[in-house]
């Protein structure tokens, strides 16, 4: 491996399932000898990629979160969007199409006047998915997060101010779903709600890794696939999408984690089958 070329993993959302995908993901990539934390300059999360993202920095065991996968998980809490929430969704993207900065600051208004689990719960669910509190003693791990109020695109890291568990619920805050993040004297809601994966952060870099459990947007942005094909501008890019027994595996519900462990079996094959292009591509 040469070191003097820069590389990046982006692990874009997707709700539970994204995250037991991501985690196969990943350790089909270990089964197949390629540690990407190892070869990483930097991690970059959004929302359940942030989660998957801070399993690779801390270097967690990814054997057995994968296992974990498979077991039921008290922790986890089942949620889907109520037909209101739906609506004001349908309102914000009619109202704000392709516009980044009024989409976010619309599902901003959303997440402020939405009734969800409240924090207590959705903060045990976030401790538990990262088990730990601490920022991992490196600077790869990276999460993004909106401003609900400006709508800015924000990257949050260990030097940002937030705690990891605060960094974390933000960046997964879907409004209407989870509660608004208060953090930092600024509100928060998840970093994926204008570009799944935000795609675009890997533009530093000379080699780039996309794994987005969510390919496409239906608000008038760039698919990961479009996203990927421009950063191949200035960058050697693999963007890595759901393949059709992932997307049988995950089911109509990313919220749903009865389907972590199909998921994560899926991720793990499809790892596997890619394995020999990332390698040559990413990371020799």
């Amino acid at each position: 491996m040469t070191r003097d070329i820069t590389r990046a993993v982006i692990l874009g959302g997707g709700g539970v399932t994204g995250i037991a995908w991501e985690i196969g993901m990943i350790a089909g990539f270990a089964e197949a000898g390629i540690d990407l934390a190892e070869h990483a300059d930097a991690l970059f999360g959004t929302s359940a990629g942030s989660f998957a993202a801070a399993l690779l920095a801390g270097r967690v065991d990814i054997e057995a979160r994968y296992r974990a996968q498979f077991e039921p998980d008290g922790t986890e809490v089942a949620a889907a969007m109520s037909p209101e929430v739906q609506e004001q969704y349908q309102n914000a993207v009619l109202a704000n199409y392709g516009q980044a900065i009024p989409l976010a600051q619309a599902f901003g208004a959303i997440a402020k006047g939405a009734s969800t689990v409240n924090t207590e719960v959705r903060t045990g669910v976030v401790r538990a998915r990262l088990g730990t509190d601490e920022w991992p003693d490196n600077d790869l791990l990276h999460m993004t997060a909106i401003d609900a109020d400006t709508g800015e695109l924000v990257v949050l890291d260990r030097h940002s101010g937030l705690t990891l568990v605060e960094a974390a619920s933000a960046t997964g805050a879907v409004p209407g779903l989870w509660p608004l993040v208060s953090a930092g004297g600024r509100n928060w809601i998840d970093g994926g709600m204008v570009s799944a994966a935000n795609v675009q952060l890997g533009a530093a870099y000379d080699r780039v890794l996309v794994i987005a459990p969510v390919g496409e947007s239906m608000s008038g942005f760039d698919s990961v696939a479009v996203a990927a094909e421009k950063l191949r501008a200035t960058a050697k890019v693999i963007a890595v999408t759901p393949d059709d027994a992932t997307r049988d595996a995950i089911g109509p519900n990313v919220f749903d984690p009865s389907r972590r462990g199909g998921a994560a079996e899926a991720g793990r094959a499809q790892a596997l089958s890619l394995a020999d292009e990332v390698r040559a591509s990413w990371v020799d």
